[in-house]
């Protein structure tokens, strides 16, 4: 083998081998979680999904695997519970609010009372009675509603048929026994001496001390103790004998009884070994299914039996391990709700390994020339072999990311921690979650990134150091006060914005901002060293001169809201001096909504929603120069500038409104490591979707009432003005088809931190957008400027990797002739 071939193929193997190193994975990720439970008694089990009320008053239906299926939230008040109406059709009762679902989950109407309903019946139309006992009827076909009678104010009340009759079991908030109303053309009332009622089916009422009948116009016990009530009759339960019977048969478990659930024609049996399904017809066992749960576990959780498509289940739900458990016996379906109590997070770049890098570099520069090529072939061409023998050369044109992660600085964590203690840790660069370790802690107060791969949680008195690979704590110690780390701060509070400067290890202030008794500080926002590098101090024109930045850091913004006359007033100070730079003033706030605001670059975007004329979502952009005229600078007339004088120089600022279609929840400035990419405003809608708008959208110098100049067609994103943003959603809404459930709003968590951090990688062009909260843990990619670090994802690898071998192909086969050529031209006499 010559020369000549060895390069080629040295050459071939390089391209081939840069067509597979080609991308990055591609992030896009979500666990969702339901909230917490009101109740598991007042869930609904007789669907194919279990539907439940949460305290964040959201009705969250659950399919098989124990994974919410459907989410609804419900308006007004947040406690309730659920009721059944018929097989296809249940309700909501919270507070004077009634709302009617169809099995699938649908509102089909909501009701709303003028005192707080208690229970409601479904025959031919819609029974409903409310605390002051006055008796509603609603025509579920033209929803009208009328009083048909009243009763008594109630403390609770219980609808049933009685010989073809709407009863009304219910007790008075004066009464100390329960009465029984039948409705007729008028409403006759039976006493009782039952103190209270746990079910009411039928004739038969269900009572802690047994099963009463209702006969005429007479209420009498038929069975004593431990009762259940079932559509074919009572059955009883003798705790001390551990026997149930029903119409004079009996079945003894073989260990000590814990609960029993009757439904329908099924008695399900909850024993300390085993969960037991009986047919009431034959009082024959019908299944037998092992309980993996101690009796003292199930005394310190809820728990509910019901059926599933025939089969018996048991829903837990472990407040301490916040989890919600659905088992056939043994644990089938586990729902994590750990979520639930989100109080920080951290995302963390995992250390790399550089050992065989350092190696490999040590071995080349004490290496011949010839040596150190041939190992670097060689390495290649293992690497190439291994890439082949894994991918099994049926997915050889698929995305290979492995060891990408840590070279370009995508080998992060994600860690999570809740207020009970559970601290878990998710791969970032994942297209499913996937959970990298878990630990329990006392509690979790903050959770702060230290060096590379490790992080540290301050719960209650102790912080610990974790290493955030593997999840092992490395150290404990006792929390110390945080000494002040800024040389200059501010601090924000309703009415007042202070200056503060350290001095001896302490702040004091040194400027205060006050608004007026009526105006409220809304939100205050700096530009920091941190905040985003900066690769162009300047904004480029189309006759190429320049407008230069301002990027003064020591500012900031503020948004401030005048409760009264709904008047919002935005301000940017000097935070070393507390000079005021500039002032601007909107009206016709709609102060129930979200206002946002973001300082990033030589930029700052306000959001807000309008009430009036019409009501509309504003966004607002200030962009900062030193100057609005070409390549002029400010320039200090007698050397550099103090930080604490006050002629500092003041930034021209140029400003636009424009409309957007939808609401807008909250708002991040994209950030890249370099700076080098282009900037969007990722934007948390109202519906739960992330939407990007470019940052050159929002350009406050678009031309107003003409058409463009040659020169200014030249400048990168320069269009006339439209105060309307119109965006396609398909390639801007960047959570994909999800729509994210939000928490009332709120853009921080417990902690302070914002519920959407953008987190920049090693590829420049490249970053991480996650949203967390009490619902959701989602996380996805950007690039708002491409990629421009890496082959685009439409490249075609097919054809390059044809017109290699197709080049080789023709190398081969032309060389014999070219060959035979030469050597004809040795033998070959001119004459």
């Amino acid at each position: 083998m010559n020369g000549n071939h060895l390069l080629l193929q040295v050459l071939l193997i390089q391209l081939v081998a840069a067509v597979l190193d080609t991308q990055v994975g591609y992030i896009d990720w979500l666990v969702t979680s339901t909230g917490s439970f009101l109740d598991l008694s007042s869930c609904l089990f007789n669907y194919e999904q279990i539907y439940c009320l949460t305290e964040a008053n959201d009705l969250i239906g659950l399919d098989s695997d124990a994974q919410v299926a459907y989410r609804f939230h419900l308006d007004g008040p947040d406690q309730g519970k659920l009721v059944k109406l018929n097989n296809k059709k249940f309700g909501s009762l919270r507070g004077n609010y009634l709302d009617i679902f169809n099995e699938n989950g649908q509102l089909l109407h909501t009701e709303k009372f003028s005192s707080p309903v208690v229970d409601v019946y479904l025959d031919s139309s819609l029974m409903a009675v409310d605390l002051e006992g006055v008796l509603h009827e609603i025509d579920l076909s033209t929803h009208s509603s009328k009083e048909v009678a009243t009763l008594q104010s109630l403390t609770y009340a219980m609808f049933s048929k009685v010989d073809d009759k709407v009863a009304i079991a219910f007790k008075g908030s004066n009464s100390d026994f329960v009465k029984i109303a039948l409705l007729e053309d008028t409403v006759s009332t039976i006493r009782t001496n039952i103190s209270a009622v746990v079910q009411f089916k039928n004739n038969l009422l269900e009572t802690d001390e047994g099963i009463y009948s209702i006969e005429g116009s007479t209420v009498k016990k038929i069975v004593s103790g431990d009762a259940y009530l079932t559509d074919l009759g009572p059955i009883s339960v003798d705790i001390v004998k551990n026997s149930v019977r029903h119409s004079g048969n009996s079945f003894e478990p073989q260990s000590k009884i814990l609960k029993v659930h009757a439904e329908d024609e099924f008695v399900v049996v909850l024993t300390v070994d085993e969960v037991l399904e009986i047919d009431l017809e034959t009082f024959e066992l019908s299944s037998v299914k092992e309980n993996s749960f101690t009796e003292e576990y199930l005394n310190y959780v809820d728990y509910e039996i019901f059926f599933r498509n025939q089969e018996v289940q048991l829903i837990i739900q472990d407040r301490s391990a916040r989890e919600l458990i659905i088992t056939n016996g043994v644990v089938k379906n586990v729902l994590d709700q750990s979520l639930n109590d989100v109080v920080d997070y951290s995302i963390v770049t995992l250390q790399p390994q550089l050992k065989a890098i350092e190696d490999e570099i040590i071995e080349e520069e004490n290496s011949t020339f010839f040596r150190a090529y041939t190992s670097r072939l060689f390495n290649t061409l293992a690497a190439f072999k291994k890439i082949i023998k894994e991918r099994e050369f049926t997915s050889l044109f698929q995305t290979y990311t492995a060891g990408q992660d840590q070279s370009f600085g995508l080998d992060k964590r994600l860690v999570i921690g809740c207020s009970f203690g559970k601290l878990s840790a998710y791969h970032l660069l994942t297209k499913t979650p996937q959970l990298s370790w878990e630990i329990q802690l006392p509690m979790v107060n903050k959770v702060s990134s230290l060096n590379e791969g490790e992080i540290s949680v301050l719960s209650g008195t102790t912080v610990f150091t974790i290493d955030a690979e593997t999840g092992d704590i490395l150290s404990e110690t006792v929390a110390t006060a945080e000494e002040p780390q800024k040389e200059f701060d501010i601090k924000s509070e309703d009415h007042i914005i202070s200056g503060l400067r350290l001095v001896n290890n302490e702040y004091i202030p040194t400027w205060t901002f006050k608004t007026s008794p009526e105006e409220k500080i809304l939100k205050v926002a700096r530009r920091e060293d941190d905040n985003s590098n900066v690769a162009s101090a300047g904004l480029i024109l189309g006759n190429n001169s320049v407008l230069f930045k301002y990027l003064f850091q020591n500012l900031i913004s503020a948004v401030i809201l005048n409760e009264d006359t709904n008047v919002m007033r935005f301000v940017i100070l000097n935070a070393i001096t507390g000079q005021q730079i500039y002032s601007d003033v909107h009206s016709r706030i709609d102060s129930n909504t979200n206002v946002n605001l973001v300082y990033d670059e030589n930029f700052i975007v306000v959001s807000y929603f309008g009430s009036d004329p019409i009501p509309e979502q504003h966004i607002l952009v200030y962009d900062l120069f030193e100057s609005l005229t070409p390549n002029k600078r400010v320039e200090p007339k007698d050397g550099p500038v103090s930080n604490f004088d006050m002629d500092t120089p003041i930034p021209q600022i140029s400003s636009q409104s424009f409309l957007f279609p939808s609401r807008i929840s909250f708002i991040a400035a994209s950030r890249s490591k370099f700076g080098i990419a282009s900037k969007w405003i990722v934007s948390v809608l109202e519906d739960g979707k992330i939407f990007a708008i470019p940052k050159v959208v929002l350009n406050s110098r678009r031309v107003v009432g003409r058409d463009l100049t040659s020169t200014e067609k030249k400048e990168y994103g320069m269009t006339v003005y439209s105060p309307f943003i119109s965006l396609p959603e398909n390639i801007f809404t960047i959570s994909n088809i999800r729509d994210l459930v939000l928490d009332n709003n709120r853009n921080t968590l417990p902690s302070g931190k914002p519920i959407l951090t953008v987190e920049p990688t090693g590829l420049a062009s490249t970053s991480f957008v996650c949203l967390i909260n009490s619902f959701n843990v989602y996380c996805t990619q950007i690039s708002p400027s491409r990629k421009f670090d890496m082959l685009r994802e439409n490249f075609d690898r097919y054809k390059l990797l044809a017109s290699i071998f197709g080049l080789l192909a023709i190398v081969l086969f032309v060389r014999p002739y070219v060959y035979s050529r030469n050597l004809q031209k040795l033998w070959t006499t001119k004459i």
